[in-house]
């Protein structure tokens, strides 16, 4: 392909704002690139971008957010695009681009490009490249943040951020590092920049941010008068900034722009105007022609001296972004492997430029029964397997539901799609973003600073988590039920119990009496379970309570299109397999079962001990079930009754870390069953060094307990170097993968195990193992705890799996349902067995054609193979069931609905009973809550860490110490990254205990401060008559003491007097110097 200095323009419509620094020849535009499309597509795709919009990319882009999603592709070149992109913003750009222009094997790579400015919060840009957005809308948002930037760099940077929903967390990260480095000047300058890269629309998010900021309501409704003007096309010339045109149509030059040079500083320290666009970022539109329809107005036959007057070359390169459609030659389309089943049929680039209809889905006829009596407005229940695109069905029932009126903006037309993970919010945005524009996704501490009501003004559809919306329902008195039209339930077989979808849908129940409006309800779900049922009626009766949860008309099952259902989901062959592992006679086992006997005779010979003993007499026989969770059950319940029962502090110390090295040794006998005799030592050893590196100096049972285990090491050491260090049924496993990427090479697999710390064993065999270690595998765990993936890791890890860079993935239960993970051919449950629900699952991962699903065990756990009989038993009574209850359904639905409503009476019944008598015991006891006397000490050694009047309630849900000299009392340890602990909860620092080192809680995040979080878990409650009390909840507290709650104003003035002491103070001794 031959580049040309050129003075056309792009197109006045598509690149206004940037001049072509290099312009594509015409002659490349007809014969040249058609032939191009079927050998040299990939380097042209790449050319495109790389040349193209390369001003636009460098103007705008930063490079470190999308290197991270092409590192492999970069290789070296990686670490030289940071390097570049510590110095300024451009100079990393140019580095990439530079670095994917260089490229040998460019195949693949430029879809992956786009992709990755989606997924780093970049979807304007890559919808301006791809045609769908036009780049001089951004004009209006770029004129207005110039004609206004002095009043705009004095807005705190980190109060305005939480506000912004457009920012992915990569972007916030950026402005955050940048305050810390530089001061908020600059960090203000690189927020603003960052807008500039997103879509138009962004300026009424900073206006109704400013709103919310003390102080800046006046330059919010300065910046809005200014806004509302140029929109309305204030000017005669209709420009939308208000500037003069030229005769050609285009804006002209801003003489202010003079001055906003992007110079860097000479230490290479960003300042407050980097980046900003010099006078060569102003568009040069002299040749540009009024008649300039774009990329997306092109129309598709124009070449030769057509093309070449308008520019119109570049919208048949353009093509070339959009892959190939293999099922149709004349359709092409930016697709992604998210959704293999409908490859070819629906796309991203297609749909988003094609109107929100049902019919631009493409669904399958077993998906189009699946939604039959959703659109026909009836409250239902979706059943089909994992993979069979319930999402998509869900997103037709969302159209639906938004054009049920005219007007899908009114309020009452919203739809809320509900998840149970974090994780799966941005997930199931950005599928719902692939049809319909308007979608919002909920999580972090956006709930807590925007409220919901507000939310639905700006978004059609919003993603976001059970705890959210149920949040909303008991705290916001403006929020309602009315203001929804549709409520889609994923994963809806957790309706059951107190989860948080069953409350609620229990407001929903209630509501239904008293209100003639309510929502749509929706659930979606692989499997509606049977609970613990031994009889068929017993099932029956289990999917009767889900479908009242729920409060469900209808059960939506494929019956009509089951072969069309088969064709597209491949049921997987499965194999139980049994191999005869370590017993009891194991020599690692018996020789740490010397240190466990040692340790639990210190415990039981103490006059504590024994008082223990004989509260919880199965303790006596606890040393027979070491290696088991019956063990770790009775471990954890001796860990809560010393807190509580002994009440000498220094007693209950010892006898807590004696407790602590039991539980952690039963862990590696957990490993050594799994696992090589050497993982469970190096798991040992990373406790007691843990132990070491956290505690300044330790105890002197903790030394204790380290030397007893150091007399036995030696012995250890010598049986993972021996025969015995190898696991049986670890060596049958290696013998079946060998076997089979043998006869497929590739093959992608999911491991499953049962706990975090065997994801971690397994990993490292496979890597130590010759046979294996090609697999390059990786580990995927939950987000929970302080050893939990974030989101970013696992989307990332989940990345290299599709990518095929990881061949195997050793995972927890997170793998069985939510999360968007590559249609595999392996999956092997690996000493695991879990309920009937996670059976079905699990095996719906392995859907590719020919798919294998074994259960790998020790064939000496029998009750493994027990518990997996039982669930396929199960898995045919739920199957019956849930046939039995849809025949009732359709044949007797007067007794259906009569066994609903008798079912949601009676749970209504147990409920107000449940409250009564909650209620009559907080009363009882309401004369007794005493704060200023009730303390609460560290669980471990006693330590006094505050009062419960020095407790104030966020939400009801997060417990922050205002009280003074608390961090007194504490350190903080920093974690390795900020991650959301639960719901919107932010922390980043880990609260410890100062005596004893032990954790008391986390450093929550507010408004870019810190605020001491605890967990009631961590701590004992002591009462005014010295008696102690543990509780696992605050919920669990209410009968003690009640703590006051604080609203999110007056958090923000006490966060606030910090910061104006601290000004004092430094005021104070600027005078004395």
């Amino acid at each position: 392909m031959e580049e040309q200095d050129s003075d056309t323009p792009l197109s006045s419509e598509s690149v206004r704002g940037q001049e072509t620094a290099v312009a594509i020849s015409p002659s490349s535009t007809t014969g040249t690139v058609s032939k191009a499309s079927s050998k040299n597509y990939p380097t042209v795709e790449m050319e495109i971008i790389t040349h193209v919009f390369r001003d636009l990319l460098v103007q705008y882009l930063d490079a470190r957010c999308v290197s991270n999603f092409l590192r492999f592709e970069l290789g070296p070149r990686f670490s030289l695009i940071f390097d570049a992109s510590k110095r300024s913003r451009r100079e990393g750009t140019e580095e990439l681009l530079q670095a994917l222009d260089q490229m040998q094997e460019k195949r693949g790579v430029a879809k992956k490009f786009m992709d990755s400015l989606k997924r780093s919060g970049n979807k304007f840009l890559h919808d301006v490249i791809i045609g769908k957005e036009k780049l001089d809308d951004s004009w209006e948002l770029k004129n207005l943040l110039l004609d206004t930037e002095e009043d705009l760099m004095t807005v705190p940077p980190l109060e305005l951020l939480p506000l912004l929903k457009c920012f992915e967390n990569l972007d916030k990260e950026a402005v955050r590092a940048t305050e810390r480095n530089y001061g908020p000047q600059v960090a203000c300058g690189e927020l603003f920049l960052r807008l500039g890269a997103k879509h138009p629309t962004v300026i009424q998010e900073v206006i109704d941010g400013l709103r919310d900021i003390v102080g800046f309501q006046l330059l919010a409704q300065s910046l809005e008068d200014a806004y509302k003007g140029r929109h309305n096309g204030a000017g005669s010339s209709g420009n939308p900034d208000g500037h003069d045109d030229d005769d050609n149509g285009g804006p002209k030059q801003d003489p202010r722009d003079k001055k906003r040079r992007d110079d860097d500083d000479d230490d290479g320290k960003p300042g407050p105007d980097d980046d900003k666009p010099d006078n060569g970022d102003k568009p040069d539109t002299s040749d540009a022609t009024d008649g300039d329809e774009g990329v997306s107005g092109e129309q598709p036959g124009r070449s030769g001296d057509d093309a070449d007057s308008d520019g119109g070359n570049v919208p048949q390169m353009l093509q070339f972004l959009k892959l190939p459609d293999k099922s149709k030659t004349t359709s092409s389309s930016i697709s992604s492997d998210a959704d293999t089943k409908n490859k070819g049929r629906c796309n991203e680039a297609s749909s988003l430029s094609t109107p929100m209809t049902i019919e631009s889905l493409n669904l399958h006829d077993y998906q189009e029964e699946l939604a039959e009596h959703s659109l026909a407005g009836k409250n239902s229940v979706i059943v089909a397997p994992t993979g069979s695109g319930k999402t998509r069905v869900a997103v037709a029932i969302a159209i639906k539901a938004l054009k049920e009126h005219e007007g899908a903006s009114q309020a009452s037309n919203k739809v809320v799609f509900v998840v149970n993970k974090v994780a799966l919010v941005e997930q199931q945005k950005n599928a719902f973003q692939e049809f319909i524009p308007d979608v919002v996704g909920i999580s972090g501490d956006m709930s807590s600073q925007v409220p919901l009501v507000r939310q639905l003004k700006n978004a059609d559809v919003i993603v976001l988590t059970a705890q959210i919306l149920l949040n909303a329902l008991k705290d916001d008195e403006s929020f309602s039920l009315s203001l929804l039209r549709l409520i889609i339930l994923d994963e809806c077989h957790n309706t059951q119990k107190e989860s948080a979808y069953n409350n609620i849908m229990a407001y929903y129940r209630d509501k239904k009496k008293i209100q003639a409006t309510l929502p749509q309800v929706v659930g979606l779900t692989a499997s509606l379970g049977v609970k613990k049922a031994k009889r068929q009626t017993d099932a029956v009766k289990h999917v009767l309570k889900l479908c009242a949860n729920l409060d469900a008309e209808k059960i939506s099952k494929v019956v009509k299109y089951k072969d069309s259902l088969k064709r597209s989901y491949h049921t997987p062959r499965e194999e139980t397999i049994g191999v005869r592992g370590r017993d009891d006679r194991d020599p690692f086992k018996i020789e740490l079962g010397k240190v466990m006997d040692r340790i639990e005779l210190a415990i039981f010979s103490t006059s504590d001990g024994k008082k223990i003993l004989e509260l919880q007499r199965e303790m006596k026989e606890m040393s027979s079930h070491r290696g088991t969770q019956q063990y770790e059950g009775e471990v954890t319940k001796l860990l809560a009754y010393i807190p509580v029962k002994v009440k000498d502090s220094e007693t209950a110390r010892v006898l807590q870390d004696c407790a602590n090295f039991l539980k952690m040794y039963n862990q590696s006998l957990y490993i050594n069953r799994d696992a090589r005799t050497k993982d469970a030592l190096n798991h040992i050893n990373s406790y007691i060094q843990d132990l070491i590196d956290t505690t300044q100096n330790t105890q002197d049972s903790v030394d204790k307990l380290i030397k007893l285990f150091e007399e036995i090491k030696p012995q250890i050491e010598e049986i993972c170097s021996g025969p015995s260090n190898q696991n049986p049924v670890l060596q049958r496993l290696e013998e079946m993968l060998v076997q089979e990427y043998k006869e497929k090479p590739e093959t992608l697999a999911i491991l499953f195990t049962n706990t975090r710390d065997s994801t971690r064993a397994l990993q490292a065999w496979i890597q130590e193992t010759p046979s294996l270690e090609d697999l390059n595998p990786g580990h995927l765990i939950g987000t929970g705890g302080s050893t939990g993936m974030t989101q970013t890791q696992q989307e990332q890890l989940l990345a290299m799996f599709k990518e095929k860079k990881h061949k195997l993935v050793i995972s927890t239960s997170v793998a069985e349902e939510g999360l968007d993970i590559q249609m595999c051919n392996l999956v092997i449950r690996y000493n695991y067995v879990r309920d009937d629900i996670g059976r079905v699952q699990a095996r719906g991962r392995s859907r590719a054609e020919g798919g294998k699903f074994y259960l790998v065990f020790n064939s000496r756990l029998p009750k493994l193979a027990d518990r997996e009989r039982m669930n396929k038993g199960r898995e045919m009574m739920m199957e019956e069931a849930t046939e039995t209850v849809c025949q009732m359904i359709k044949n007797q639905n007067k007794e259906y609905l009569d066994n609903i409503a008798e079912l949601q009476r009676l749970d209504a019944s147990e409920r107000s009973l449940h409250m009564s008598g909650r209620l009559a015991a907080e009363k009882k006891k309401s004369g007794q809550k005493l704060h200023r006397e009730v303390k609460l000490l560290c669980k471990h050694c006693r330590q006094f860490a505050c009062y419960t009047d020095d407790i104030r309630s966020i939400n009801g849900q997060h417990h922050i110490v205002i009280g003074e000299g608390f961090l007194d009392r504490v350190i903080t340890e920093r974690l390795q990254e900020e991650k959301n602990l639960y719901g919107d909860v932010t922390v980043s620092k880990e609260v410890q205990c100062k005596r004893c080192k032990k954790p008391l809680g986390f450093m929550m995040i507010f408004r870019e401060h810190e605020l001491p979080l605890l967990a009631i878990k961590h701590l004992v409650i002591e009462l005014p008559n010295k008696a102690k009390v543990h509780k696992k909840k605050w919920s669990e507290t209410t009968s003690i003491f009640t703590i006051k709650d604080i609203d999110l104003e007056a958090l923000a003035e006490l966060v606030k007097l910090p910061e104006e002491d601290e000004e004092s103070i430094d005021g104070d001794d600027e005078k004395e110097k």
